[in-house]
């Protein structure tokens, strides 16, 4: 079975005993080029796994997955990973390029660089909408309200208001290659 469509929910985590739905993650979803399930799974292993020692990367505090199919031929996975909340969101960005491009199989030499503008707003409210609402499990994406949006640092910052007044701030950057990630806080 070949997919579809890949995500990454990285949630930043107190502790690895605690058993928390924790306010901050970052989302990355992309479509795949001919990847079969097993071999996701084997990459994603790697996010976690330290050859050099044999042994889970301390940092990894526990991971996941769900996997789904839609129609006679739709499928898709999605990956969860509990990190330490102390590592730096940078690192995990970078990790996720490499991910992204492992699963994408793209060449090895560097992908131009891929600027957003102002231009394309719409699109970053549909991807922090998007991922607020498959990386918390919301009912319904358009239950999320787009309340305020700016440009910073090259970044689209938008708050949302969801179900039950929960409030989000979200912000869109890409990857190398213009794939999208969003990094999440759940403010209230």
């Amino acid at each position: 079975m070949y997919l579809d469509e890949c995500s990454f929910v990285v949630r930043f985590v107190d502790s690895a005993a605690a058993d928390e739905d924790p306010d901050d993650r970052i989302f990355v979803a992309w479509a795949p080029e001919e990847m079969p399930l097993e071999d996701a799974f084997e990459s994603a292993d790697r996010v976690a796994w330290n050859p050099a020692t044999q042994t889970y990367e301390p940092h990894v505090l526990k991971q996941s997955y769900s996997r789904f199919n839609w129609g006679a031929s739709g499928a898709g996975v999605q990956f969860v990973l509990d990190i330490a909340s102390n590592v730096s969101s940078d690192v995990i960005v970078a990790g996720l390029a490499y991910m992204v491009g492992r699963f994408s199989n793209r060449a090895e030499s560097p992908q131009p660089q891929v600027t957003w503008s102002l231009r394309d707003a719409d699109r970053y409210e549909h991807e922090a909408r998007e991922a607020i609402w498959r990386s918390f499990e919301l009912p319904d994406p358009e239950s999320i309200a787009l309340i305020e949006a700016a440009w910073v640092d090259g970044f689209a910052v938008l708050r949302f208001e969801g179900p039950a007044h929960q409030e989000f701030r979200a912000t869109v950057g890409h990857l190398d290659d213009e794939t999208p990630y969003v990094r999440i806080s759940r403010v209230r």
